[in-house]
């Protein structure tokens, strides 16, 4: 997508019904965010705060279905952090492995690299 379709697309979504004024409020910002907030690199938004791509739930809370090409960016993505994390984790030192397993037990485990500390 193109900023021009982009706009086009949040500017043209459907409104959900019933919901409070201040739920209807919030959907608004997150809109005008998509729009005034965000680049276009390869047809995935970004944000142009810090240029991570914008994760397909956010869509959900903006009342937007994401695009394919945002979710396959997204995915590719959490690949890449999750990969860069997994081949940069930084050792601990004995103290704080001895203070990990004093306040969470012996058995205490990496939630994203998934060995055991």
């Amino acid at each position: 997508m193109n900023r021009e379709q982009w706009n086009d697309y949040v500017a043209h979504a459907p409104k959900p019904a019933n919901r409070h004024q201040w739920q209807d409020a919030q959907t608004e910002r997150l809109r005008a965010k998509f729009i005034e907030d965000t680049d276009i690199v390869d047809g995935a938004l970004r944000w142009k705060s810090n240029g991570s791509v914008i994760q397909p739930h956010t869509f959900g809370d903006a009342q937007l279905i994401p695009p394919q090409v945002q979710i396959d960016a997204s995915d590719a993505y959490q690949d890449r952090i999750l990969a860069e994390y997994r081949a940069n984790t930084p050792q601990l030192s004995a103290e704080d492995r001895a203070e990990m397993h004093r306040e969470l037990g012996p058995d205490v485990v990496d939630a994203i690299t998934g060995q055991k500390i």
